[in-house]
């Protein structure tokens, strides 16, 4: 809930529209919308704030591949002798 109430104060500050909370936590298709509008801010607390309810929202996609480890590209790149 307080994440919301953030949210609604810093998007309008940033953007001057006010958003309707009733719908925000109802309508997905809405909340998407101000989420999307939000992303493309300049302002830290207001993309942190996005990133966690797009988050909590499941509208961020996940990542399917593991992280690589740096030893590995080490590790292929040399593959002979040192001399």
């Amino acid at each position: 809930m307080r994440l919301i109430a953030q949210f609604k104060v810093l998007f309008t500050k940033e953007f001057g529209d006010k958003v309707d909370l009733i719908r925000f936590a109802a309508d997905d298709a809405y909340a998407k919308l101000l989420l999307t509008r939000a992303s493309s801010s300049n302002d830290e607390a207001l993309l942190v704030i996005t990133m966690q309810l797009m988050q909590a929202r499941g509208l961020m996609a996940k990542s399917t591949t593991e992280p690589r480890e740096a030893d590995d590209k080490i590790n292929r790149k040399y593959t002979g002798r040192l001399r």
